[in-house]
Protein backbone atom coordinates (compact mmCIF):
# COMPACT_ATOMS: atom_id res chain seq x y z
CA UNK A 1 0.00 0.00 0.00
CA UNK A 2 3.06 2.27 -0.05
CA UNK A 3 2.43 3.13 -3.71
CA UNK A 4 -1.25 3.82 -3.07
CA UNK A 5 -0.49 6.26 -0.26
CA UNK A 6 2.17 7.94 -2.38
CA UNK A 7 -0.30 8.36 -5.25
CA UNK A 8 -2.80 9.90 -2.86
CA UNK A 9 -0.10 12.34 -1.84
CA UNK A 10 0.45 13.43 -5.45
CA UNK A 11 3.44 11.27 -6.37
CA UNK A 12 3.79 9.94 -9.91
CA UNK A 13 5.60 6.80 -11.03
CA UNK A 14 7.00 5.18 -14.18
CA UNK A 15 4.37 3.38 -16.24
CA UNK A 16 6.26 0.08 -16.18
CA UNK A 17 6.12 0.14 -12.40
CA UNK A 18 2.46 1.14 -12.17
CA UNK A 19 1.27 -1.64 -14.47
CA UNK A 20 2.63 -4.11 -11.89
CA UNK A 21 0.80 -2.31 -9.05
CA UNK A 22 -2.74 -3.18 -10.06
CA UNK A 23 -4.20 -3.14 -6.56
CA UNK A 24 -2.71 0.26 -5.79
CA UNK A 25 -3.82 1.74 -9.11
CA UNK A 26 -7.41 0.53 -8.68
CA UNK A 27 -7.45 1.72 -5.09
CA UNK A 28 -6.25 5.15 -6.16
CA UNK A 29 -8.95 5.36 -8.83
CA UNK A 30 -11.68 4.63 -6.29
CA UNK A 31 -10.17 7.09 -3.81
CA UNK A 32 -9.81 9.82 -6.45
CA UNK A 33 -13.51 9.70 -7.30
CA UNK A 34 -14.76 9.46 -3.73
CA UNK A 35 -16.80 12.58 -2.91
CA UNK A 36 -15.59 14.40 -6.04
CA UNK A 37 -17.51 17.44 -7.29
CA UNK A 38 -18.66 16.30 -10.74
CA UNK A 39 -19.20 19.88 -11.81
CA UNK A 40 -15.46 20.64 -11.68
CA UNK A 41 -13.34 19.39 -14.56
CA UNK A 42 -10.25 17.55 -13.39
CA UNK A 43 -8.32 14.36 -14.08
CA UNK A 44 -5.95 12.06 -12.15
CA UNK A 45 -2.19 11.97 -12.75
CA UNK A 46 -0.29 8.80 -11.87
CA UNK A 47 2.45 8.48 -14.53
CA UNK A 48 5.72 10.39 -14.30
CA UNK A 49 5.52 13.36 -16.66
CA UNK A 50 8.72 12.37 -18.48
CA UNK A 51 7.67 8.75 -19.03
CA UNK A 52 7.98 7.68 -22.71
CA UNK A 53 4.40 6.42 -22.80
CA UNK A 54 3.18 10.01 -22.42
CA UNK A 55 4.90 11.17 -25.59
CA UNK A 56 2.29 12.24 -28.15
CA UNK A 57 1.68 9.12 -30.18
CA UNK A 58 2.08 10.88 -33.53
CA UNK A 59 5.74 11.47 -32.61
CA UNK A 60 6.39 7.73 -32.34
CA UNK A 61 7.45 5.66 -35.33
CA UNK A 62 6.32 2.18 -34.31
CA UNK A 63 3.76 0.16 -32.37
CA UNK A 64 4.85 -2.91 -30.44
CA UNK A 65 2.47 -5.83 -31.03
CA UNK A 66 4.18 -7.98 -28.43
CA UNK A 67 2.79 -6.60 -25.21
CA UNK A 68 -0.20 -6.04 -22.98
CA UNK A 69 -2.93 -7.52 -25.16
CA UNK A 70 -5.53 -7.27 -22.42
CA UNK A 71 -5.46 -3.49 -22.78
CA UNK A 72 -5.63 -3.37 -26.56
CA UNK A 73 -8.82 -2.23 -28.27
CA UNK A 74 -11.07 -4.77 -30.00
CA UNK A 75 -10.05 -3.39 -33.40
CA UNK A 76 -6.38 -3.93 -32.58
CA UNK A 77 -7.13 -7.48 -31.42
CA UNK A 78 -9.11 -8.14 -34.60
CA UNK A 79 -6.29 -6.94 -36.83
CA UNK A 80 -3.90 -9.26 -34.99
CA UNK A 81 -6.19 -12.30 -34.98
CA UNK A 82 -6.96 -11.92 -38.70
CA UNK A 83 -3.27 -11.74 -39.52
CA UNK A 84 -3.56 -8.22 -40.92
CA UNK A 85 -0.97 -7.10 -38.39
CA UNK A 86 1.97 -9.30 -37.38
CA UNK A 87 2.34 -10.42 -33.78
CA UNK A 88 5.45 -10.10 -31.70
CA UNK A 89 7.31 -7.26 -33.35
CA UNK A 90 7.25 -3.54 -33.87
CA UNK A 91 5.38 -2.27 -36.91
CA UNK A 92 5.33 1.21 -38.37
CA UNK A 93 2.56 3.46 -37.16
CA UNK A 94 1.90 4.46 -40.77
CA UNK A 95 1.12 0.84 -41.63
CA UNK A 96 -1.03 0.52 -38.53
CA UNK A 97 -3.02 3.66 -39.31
CA UNK A 98 -3.64 2.38 -42.83
CA UNK A 99 -4.87 -0.99 -41.53
CA UNK A 100 -7.20 0.71 -39.05
CA UNK A 101 -8.69 2.94 -41.75
CA UNK A 102 -9.34 -0.03 -44.05
CA UNK A 103 -10.97 -2.00 -41.25
CA UNK A 104 -13.18 0.82 -39.95
CA UNK A 105 -14.21 1.80 -43.45
CA UNK A 106 -15.46 -1.72 -44.06
CA UNK A 107 -17.86 -1.42 -41.11
CA UNK A 108 -19.85 1.40 -42.71
CA UNK A 109 -22.71 0.36 -45.02
CA UNK A 110 -23.07 1.25 -48.68
CA UNK A 111 -26.62 2.53 -49.08
CA UNK A 112 -28.34 3.10 -52.45
CA UNK A 113 -27.98 6.83 -51.86
CA UNK A 114 -24.82 7.61 -49.87
CA UNK A 115 -25.50 9.53 -46.67
CA UNK A 116 -23.29 11.34 -44.18
CA UNK A 117 -24.61 12.95 -41.01
CA UNK A 118 -22.40 15.47 -39.22
CA UNK A 119 -22.85 15.56 -35.43
CA UNK A 120 -21.77 18.84 -33.85
CA UNK A 121 -21.48 19.96 -30.24
CA UNK A 122 -18.85 20.43 -27.55
CA UNK A 123 -17.41 17.83 -25.19
CA UNK A 124 -20.10 16.48 -22.89
CA UNK A 125 -22.94 17.74 -25.09
CA UNK A 126 -24.41 14.26 -25.17
CA UNK A 127 -24.06 13.72 -28.92
CA UNK A 128 -23.84 9.93 -28.72
CA UNK A 129 -26.89 9.59 -26.49
CA UNK A 130 -28.74 12.07 -28.69
CA UNK A 131 -28.13 10.13 -31.87
CA UNK A 132 -29.21 6.91 -30.17
CA UNK A 133 -32.40 8.66 -29.07
CA UNK A 134 -33.05 9.97 -32.57
CA UNK A 135 -32.38 6.58 -34.13
CA UNK A 136 -34.65 4.69 -31.72
CA UNK A 137 -37.44 7.25 -32.19
CA UNK A 138 -37.29 6.95 -35.97
CA UNK A 139 -36.02 10.48 -36.60
CA UNK A 140 -32.59 9.47 -37.89
CA UNK A 141 -32.69 8.97 -41.67
CA UNK A 142 -31.73 5.48 -42.73
CA UNK A 143 -31.30 4.32 -39.14
CA UNK A 144 -27.58 3.91 -39.59
CA UNK A 145 -26.09 1.12 -37.47
CA UNK A 146 -23.89 1.98 -34.51
CA UNK A 147 -20.81 0.69 -36.35
CA UNK A 148 -21.17 3.58 -38.80
CA UNK A 149 -20.42 6.16 -36.09
CA UNK A 150 -16.94 7.60 -36.65
CA UNK A 151 -14.84 10.57 -35.56
CA UNK A 152 -11.65 11.66 -33.83
CA UNK A 153 -12.61 10.38 -30.37
CA UNK A 154 -13.40 6.93 -31.72
CA UNK A 155 -10.04 6.73 -33.49
CA UNK A 156 -8.24 7.42 -30.21
CA UNK A 157 -9.52 4.17 -28.82
CA UNK A 158 -7.73 2.05 -31.44
CA UNK A 159 -4.32 3.37 -30.35
CA UNK A 160 -2.62 1.05 -27.81
CA UNK A 161 -1.32 3.89 -25.65
CA UNK A 162 -4.87 5.12 -25.07
CA UNK A 163 -5.91 2.02 -23.14
CA UNK A 164 -2.50 1.49 -21.55
CA UNK A 165 -2.52 4.95 -19.98
CA UNK A 166 -6.12 4.47 -18.85
CA UNK A 167 -5.19 1.13 -17.29
CA UNK A 168 -3.05 2.83 -14.63
CA UNK A 169 -5.68 5.45 -13.71
CA UNK A 170 -4.02 8.37 -15.48
CA UNK A 171 -6.34 10.86 -17.18
CA UNK A 172 -4.09 11.93 -20.06
CA UNK A 173 -4.91 9.13 -22.53
CA UNK A 174 -7.01 11.30 -24.84
CA UNK A 175 -4.49 14.12 -24.82
CA UNK A 176 -1.50 12.08 -25.97
CA UNK A 177 -3.52 10.41 -28.75
CA UNK A 178 -5.24 13.54 -30.07
CA UNK A 179 -2.95 14.37 -32.99
CA UNK A 180 -2.57 10.82 -34.27
CA UNK A 181 -6.28 10.12 -33.97
CA UNK A 182 -6.91 13.19 -36.10
CA UNK A 183 -4.52 11.84 -38.73
CA UNK A 184 -6.46 8.58 -38.75
CA UNK A 185 -9.86 10.25 -38.80
CA UNK A 186 -8.99 12.63 -41.66
CA UNK A 187 -7.81 9.71 -43.79
CA UNK A 188 -10.83 7.66 -42.73
CA UNK A 189 -13.25 10.42 -43.75
CA UNK A 190 -11.73 10.69 -47.23
CA UNK A 191 -11.74 6.91 -47.65
CA UNK A 192 -15.36 6.56 -46.52
CA UNK A 193 -16.41 9.16 -49.08
CA UNK A 194 -14.34 7.64 -51.90
CA UNK A 195 -15.97 4.24 -51.28
CA UNK A 196 -19.47 5.74 -51.04
CA UNK A 197 -19.93 4.50 -47.47
CA UNK A 198 -22.72 5.93 -45.33
CA UNK A 199 -21.82 7.07 -41.82
CA UNK A 200 -22.26 9.50 -38.95
CA UNK A 201 -19.33 11.87 -38.37
CA UNK A 202 -19.10 12.82 -34.71
CA UNK A 203 -17.02 15.90 -33.89
CA UNK A 204 -17.37 19.18 -32.06
CA UNK A 205 -17.63 21.09 -35.38
CA UNK A 206 -16.12 23.96 -33.39
CA UNK A 207 -13.74 24.89 -36.22
CA UNK A 208 -15.88 25.96 -39.17
CA UNK A 209 -12.92 26.48 -41.49
CA UNK A 210 -11.81 22.87 -41.01
CA UNK A 211 -15.32 21.41 -41.17
CA UNK A 212 -16.43 23.24 -44.31
CA UNK A 213 -14.07 21.34 -46.67
CA UNK A 214 -15.50 18.04 -45.39
CA UNK A 215 -19.05 19.25 -46.02
CA UNK A 216 -18.17 20.43 -49.52
CA UNK A 217 -16.25 17.24 -50.29
CA UNK A 218 -19.26 15.10 -49.42
CA UNK A 219 -21.55 17.33 -51.50
CA UNK A 220 -19.15 17.18 -54.43
CA UNK A 221 -19.29 13.39 -54.27
CA UNK A 222 -23.09 13.41 -54.50
CA UNK A 223 -23.81 12.55 -50.89
CA UNK A 224 -26.97 13.37 -49.02
CA UNK A 225 -25.51 15.57 -46.28
CA UNK A 226 -27.28 16.14 -42.97
CA UNK A 227 -26.41 17.71 -39.65
CA UNK A 228 -27.43 17.23 -36.04
CA UNK A 229 -26.21 20.00 -33.75
CA UNK A 230 -26.45 19.60 -29.99
CA UNK A 231 -26.56 22.59 -27.64
CA UNK A 232 -25.97 22.03 -23.94
CA UNK A 233 -25.58 24.20 -20.87
CA UNK A 234 -21.91 24.33 -19.89
CA UNK A 235 -22.44 23.20 -16.31
CA UNK A 236 -24.45 20.21 -17.53
CA UNK A 237 -21.73 19.41 -20.07
CA UNK A 238 -19.05 19.45 -17.37
CA UNK A 239 -20.99 17.02 -15.22
CA UNK A 240 -21.61 14.75 -18.19
CA UNK A 241 -17.96 14.82 -19.17
CA UNK A 242 -16.90 13.86 -15.65
CA UNK A 243 -19.56 11.15 -15.45
CA UNK A 244 -18.30 9.73 -18.74
CA UNK A 245 -14.74 9.83 -17.43
CA UNK A 246 -15.80 7.96 -14.31
CA UNK A 247 -17.54 5.30 -16.41
CA UNK A 248 -14.96 4.92 -19.18
CA UNK A 249 -11.68 6.49 -18.05
CA UNK A 250 -11.85 8.92 -20.99
CA UNK A 251 -11.29 12.47 -19.72
CA UNK A 252 -11.93 15.72 -21.53
CA UNK A 253 -8.99 18.12 -21.36
CA UNK A 254 -9.93 20.63 -18.62
CA UNK A 255 -8.73 23.52 -20.75
CA UNK A 256 -10.67 22.66 -23.90
CA UNK A 257 -14.25 21.74 -22.94
CA UNK A 258 -15.72 25.21 -22.61
CA UNK A 259 -14.08 26.44 -25.81
CA UNK A 260 -15.40 23.49 -27.80
CA UNK A 261 -18.95 24.54 -26.94
CA UNK A 262 -18.54 28.29 -27.36
CA UNK A 263 -16.81 27.97 -30.74
CA UNK A 264 -19.56 25.68 -31.98
CA UNK A 265 -22.21 28.16 -30.84
CA UNK A 266 -20.40 31.03 -32.55
CA UNK A 267 -20.36 29.13 -35.85
CA UNK A 268 -23.89 27.77 -35.66
CA UNK A 269 -25.47 30.49 -37.80
CA UNK A 270 -23.03 29.64 -40.58
CA UNK A 271 -23.93 25.97 -40.35
CA UNK A 272 -27.65 26.82 -40.45
CA UNK A 273 -27.06 28.73 -43.70
CA UNK A 274 -25.19 25.82 -45.28
CA UNK A 275 -27.26 23.88 -47.89
CA UNK A 276 -27.74 20.71 -45.84
CA UNK A 277 -30.30 18.25 -47.16
CA UNK A 278 -31.65 18.07 -43.63
CA UNK A 279 -30.70 19.67 -40.32
CA UNK A 280 -31.73 19.26 -36.69
CA UNK A 281 -30.60 21.51 -33.84
CA UNK A 282 -31.34 20.14 -30.38
CA UNK A 283 -31.11 21.51 -26.85
CA UNK A 284 -29.86 18.67 -24.71
CA UNK A 285 -29.60 20.07 -21.19
CA UNK A 286 -32.49 17.87 -20.08
CA UNK A 287 -33.13 14.15 -20.06
CA UNK A 288 -33.97 13.00 -23.58
CA UNK A 289 -35.68 9.90 -22.21
CA UNK A 290 -38.57 12.00 -20.88
CA UNK A 291 -41.30 11.64 -23.56
CA UNK A 292 -42.90 15.06 -23.06
CA UNK A 293 -39.62 16.89 -23.69
CA UNK A 294 -39.18 18.29 -27.20
CA UNK A 295 -35.45 18.75 -27.71
CA UNK A 296 -35.57 19.89 -31.37
CA UNK A 297 -35.36 23.69 -31.52
CA UNK A 298 -34.59 24.13 -35.24
CA UNK A 299 -35.36 21.86 -38.14
CA UNK A 300 -34.94 21.47 -41.87
CA UNK A 301 -36.37 18.35 -43.45
CA UNK A 302 -35.44 17.10 -46.93
CA UNK A 303 -38.56 18.66 -48.47
CA UNK A 304 -37.95 22.06 -46.82
CA UNK A 305 -36.27 24.96 -48.57
CA UNK A 306 -35.19 26.67 -45.35
CA UNK A 307 -34.70 26.04 -41.64
CA UNK A 308 -37.73 26.28 -39.36
CA UNK A 309 -37.01 27.69 -35.89
CA UNK A 310 -39.25 25.88 -33.41
CA UNK A 311 -37.75 27.62 -30.38
CA UNK A 312 -35.86 30.66 -31.61
CA UNK A 313 -35.43 32.07 -28.10
CA UNK A 314 -33.45 29.04 -26.94
CA UNK A 315 -31.46 29.02 -30.17
CA UNK A 316 -30.52 32.68 -29.77
CA UNK A 317 -29.67 32.24 -26.09
CA UNK A 318 -26.69 30.20 -27.30
CA UNK A 319 -25.71 31.99 -30.50
CA UNK A 320 -26.16 35.61 -29.41
CA UNK A 321 -23.50 35.49 -26.70
CA UNK A 322 -21.18 32.54 -27.35
CA UNK A 323 -17.97 34.03 -25.94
Amino acid sequence: MVVLEALKGGSKFPFDMLKCERESVVGYWDWWWEGRDMGVLDRPYTISDSDPILRPTDSKETIDTNGDYDHFDDVFQKLLSDGILPRGRAISRTAYRSAVVDYLCGLAPQLPEPLVIFMGGGYGAGKTSTIKYLSSSGVLPGRLPQCALHGVDYCKQVLPEFNLVKSVSDGRASEICQNESRLISDTLFATLISEKRSFVWDSSMSDYEKTLPKLDYAKKNEYQVGMFGVLTDLEVAKRRAMKRACDTGRFAHPGYLEGSHRKFWSNLDQYVRYPFDFLYILENSIDLDTPENQPIIALKQPEDSEVQFIDSDTYRSYTSNPS
